[in-house]
């Protein structure tokens, strides 16, 4: 018997010899000859290195009728074997033709005729053929917005898996792109009925174990409510404070006052802060590393995203305005006194549940913080640094006015005017009228943010758009009582901000048109004139499917010097047009008709002249909206207006589309040009290269000239085949053998004189899902660009620790990667059962405060102890030997203060 418990439960239904006992009949006698130890019962990984054994030699010894057993003599100790499934072949009249793709088409004069037979996807078949032989005119304008998204996906793989060479024709291209439209539109849903929101705004952390939402089904509510189907289909929903950033920064203040004339001291009065870096005589650095009150530096360390949690009163003042902000939105037809009747009894159901918190603050320390700021906002200005999200930097007041004065009254970028604004903002107006759009009385202002991760910090200055410039003053009595209760306010707009918006939506149409026709174009010929990409995944996609092609070849990354501010206006307009234009004939060859940009939902869409509403825009309204943009970008500083008279504003909505258009045009008289002398060969070396506004990512080649863009770029490359792009580190690692390409995840935060905060604290006023959503989006970035486990491990450990110490829950992240790697687990082809067991060490190494071997191979240094506040350096070198195959059992090598450990990394290290 393998334990007692089987002699003592024999008669349970789970005993496996009382089941041979009933097969065989009652007057059989079985009694135990031998029990097992229940700790090596207990322990699966004992169990057969013990058990299995001794169950083997008894039955050996007694030499039972082989039928008195489930063992079969003579059978070796282990796992039973399992009896091979047979694998299920298809039909006899359909193995030929699974196999043979051609067999299901065939061309007939010309047109592509589909099989229709029953068989093996018939009915896919079938609705492929009567597509295929629609008029062209008519598929062209086929509506497939009623199909299900994957009726439409599984007709387009089953036309590029079977239907291709000679076979492919103009009628199948343009099926494919129809398709394709409704496979990229599969968010689309039927329209929800309107749901109604209750705001409120999220004041502290207790609050998320309140039951809030309860307050609002209670029987009291709905027979004090004037219209209770209004609660019916009502969500409660978190409105944010704002950020630590409003309160902090004085950018904007300071940049309204750069008329004012400058100090004559001999000594600057910012030296009085004794701050360790300077700029030309003044201060400049991290608010960090100044020397002021520890609440101050608190909140600092906290960052620029951290919401600071209200005091009971505030959380009181602030529910009241959300009740009342709700009543008034949603009653405006009920009498006042139902309103306020209801308005109270909500207030006073509201005030019993946020009774129960202990909703304490730290408003003593608060108020020191506040003291101290004020001191420093005499002589220094607090304000964002330039690649960080969270970080906050200083610098001198007066230095500040005199860079901005410089760049608006010295660079050829701006140019100062004699009208006023009241004129400018009037003309604005009659514009947006025109137009149908909304209008606001405010004028943009400029403001700069140091490149503090520079050998030589320079400013970067960007158009903001601030309530201090609007020339309609507010009730400043009404202002205070809605800041003082955390109410949100409502967006500043500018008044070229409605027009900027609805050109963003045209041109991102525009975009994708030419896109698609590259598509199609590069399908044929191979050459490639649409470099641009949205995102980093999209680059990451494309290195893996192409990795046989690409592996050879050197990756190189360029720059382009001041984009926005160089290109001259008239040829920005002349160019953007030139491509929408060739989007506009190009959708028109497509459909057969006239057509129109026309909003739809959330975005523009071509739709046919003739039936397009009054909100459509065609080529040379287009045209009209480019040139006011372009030619209206004013900002007012110092109580003067400047206008923009070369480049586009850093920091308008339609800006980076510009720039896009723009580039593409260059490129695609570059690429005609080549083809036009018959080089065809060096306009396909071009057909990898790709481009993210300013940054150019080449294989083996170098991007047109500079006369084409009429810019300048410089190359950025980190060494020879080793670049960064986007954040993805791009490595050809090369061997006698065979070459391959090794892709990481890159901050470059790892590479600045300090180390800048990653993410909110958790001690910050968000709800709880604000870590995990974070750690889930990490992971599904580190998966999709990551080609090795190495570097998976250690981008996983990073992402860890940094939210450890940012003060959020090992627990719930625990659960976070656990759904992620069941959810990704053949998706990205990882190996789920190592990342599980690298992540458990490396966790609980984090709770006991000693370093994982992964740490001190690839980092060196323990996180929590370090002035860096994750403590995460740049993982060291490892062999360029090693083969991507190989990742998974090559030995990890210390850092370079232990040295190297193996002699081909020795002989590479010198």
């Amino acid at each position: 018997m393998r334990n007692t418990k089987h002699w003592e439960n024999r008669n349970s239904k789970s005993n496996r010899v009382s089941q041979q006992l009933r097969k065989r009949g009652r007057k059989l006698y079985a009694c135990p000859v031998q029990n097992v130890p229940e700790r090596l019962y207990t322990q699966p990984a004992d169990f057969p290195r013990v058990a299995l054994p001794i169950e083997d030699f008894w039955i050996k010894w007694l030499n039972p009728p082989l039928n008195m057993t489930n063992r079969r003599q003579g059978e070796k100790v282990g796992r039973r074997p399992q009896k091979k499934k047979k694998r299920q072949r298809p039909p006899q009249r359909l193995r030929k033709r699974r196999n043979d793709g051609n067999v299901w088409h065939r061309m007939q004069d010309g047109e592509l005729r589909i099989d229709t037979s029953p068989g093996f996807c018939s009915g896919l078949r079938k609705q492929l053929d009567h597509l295929i032989q629609l008029p062209l005119d008519q598929l062209g304008a086929y509506d497939m917005s009623t199909w299900h998204p994957n009726r439409a996906l599984r007709l387009r793989t089953w036309m590029r898996t079977f239907v291709q060479g000679e076979s492919v024709t103009e009628k199948v291209r343009t099926l494919e792109r129809l398709l394709g439209q409704r496979i990229r539109n599969r968010t689309d849903k039927k329209a929800a009925p309107p749901r109604r929101y209750f705001k409120l705004t999220h004041q502290h952390p207790a609050q998320d174990r309140t039951a809030i939402a309860g307050v609002l089904s209670r029987t009291r509510v709905r027979d004090a409510c004037p219209n209770p189907a209004v609660l019916d289909n009502l969500m409660v929903s978190n409105r944010l404070k704002p950020p630590l950033a409003t309160l902090v920064c004085n950018v904007t203040e300071v940049s309204y006052e750069t008329s004012q004339p400058v100090r004559t001291e001999s000594v600057c009065p910012c030296q009085q802060h004794n701050v360790s870096s300077n700029y030309d005589g003044h201060a400049l650095g991290l608010a960090t590393d100044l020397k002021t009150d520890e609440a101050l530096l608190s909140l600092f360390r906290k960052g620029r995203k951290y919401r600071v949690a209200s005091s009971p009163m505030s959380l009181y003042d602030s529910m009241r305005h959300d009740v009342e902000e709700f009543v008034d939105l949603n009653f405006g037809k009920c009498s006042e006194n139902e309103k306020s009747h209801f308005a109270a009894t909500l207030t006073q159901e509201f005030d019993a549940v946020l009774g129960t918190l202990n909703a304490h603050t730290d408003e003593p320390h608060l108020r020191d913080a506040l003291r101290a700021l004020k001191k420093l906002q005499e002589h220094l200005v607090i304000l964002p640094v330039d690649k960080t999200s969270h970080d906050f930097g200083f610098i001198c007041k007066e230095k500040y006015k005199e860079l901005v004065r410089n760049e608006l009254q010295q660079s050829s970028t701006y140019q100062q005017l004699d009208s006023s604004v009241e004129s400018i903002l009037q003309q604005h107006q009659a514009f947006n009228k025109s137009h149908n759009f909304p209008h606001s009385n405010i004028l943009p202002y400029l403001y700069g943010i140091p490149k503090l991760h520079k050998p030589q910090p320079r400013m970067r200055y960007i158009a903001g758009v601030s309530e201090k410039g609007n020339a309609e003053k507010k009730d400043e009595q009404k202002v205070q009582d809605e800041r003082r209760a955390h109410k949100k306010q409502p967006k500043t707009r500018a008044s070229t901000t409605p027009a900027h918006q609805e050109a963003s939506g045209i041109l991102k149409l525009v975009l994708a048109t030419l896109q698609g026709k590259d598509e199609v174009s590069r399908a044929k010929t191979g050459i490639r004139r649409f470099f641009v990409v949205e995102s980093i995944d999209g680059v990451a996609v494309h290195i893996k499917t192409n990795y046989a092609r690409l592996r050879k070849k050197t990756p190189r990354t360029f720059d382009f010097k001041e984009m926005y501010t160089k290109i001259p206006q008239q040829r920005i307009v002349d160019y953007v047009m030139l491509a929408v234009l060739e989007a506009f004939e190009y959708a028109k060859s497509e459909k057969g008709f006239d057509l129109k940009a026309q909003r739809s939902k959330h975005r523009f869409e071509f739709s046919n002249a003739e039936a397009a509403d009054m909100t459509a825009y065609s080529v040379e309204e287009i045209r009209e909206l480019v040139e006011f943009i372009v030619g209206n970008t004013f900002v007012t500083n110092g109580g003067r207006c400047y206008q923009q008279v070369t480049g586009i504003p850093m920091g308008g909505n339609a800006s980076p589309d510009l720039a896009n258009l723009y580039c593409y045009w260059c490129e695609k008289l570059y690429i005609d040009s080549l083809i036009a002398e018959g080089r065809h060969e060096e306009a396909r070396a071009h057909a990898d290269s790709v481009r993210f506004i300013d940054d150019f990512l080449t294989w083996g080649v170098r991007p047109p000239p500079e006369a084409i863009y009429g810019m300048e770029y410089s190359e950025t490359s980190k060494g020879v085949d080793d670049v960064v792009f986007l954040g993805m580190r791009i490595r050809a690692e090369r061997d006698i053998k065979t070459d391959y390409i090794r892709l990481s995840v890159l901050d470059k935060g790892e590479e600045f004189p300090w180390y800048p905060i990653k993410y909110t604290h958790a001690e910050s006023t968000v709800p709880r899902n604000t870590g995990t959503s974070i750690f889930k989006g990490a992971l599904i970035r580190a998966a999709r660009i990551c080609n090795n486990m190495p570097d998976l491990k250690v981008e996983i450990m990073k992402v860890y620790y940094r939210l450890r110490n940012r003060g959020f829950s090992g627990r719930e992240l625990r659960h976070v990667f656990d759904t992620f790697v069941t959810q990704t687990y053949g998706k990205y082809e990882l190996d789920a059962r190592v990342l599980s067991r690298f992540y458990y060490y490396v966790g609980k190494a984090y709770d006991e405060g000693r370093p994982t071997n992964v740490e001190k191979r690839f980092i060196g240094i323990r996180a929590p102890t370090t002035r860096r506040s994750a403590g995460i350096t740049e993982p060291s070198q490892k062999c360029s030997t090693t083969r991507p195959q190989e990742l998974h059992h090559h030995r990890t090598h210390r850092n370079q203060s232990a040295g190297p450990t193996c002699a081909r990394h020795k002989q590479h290290s010198e």
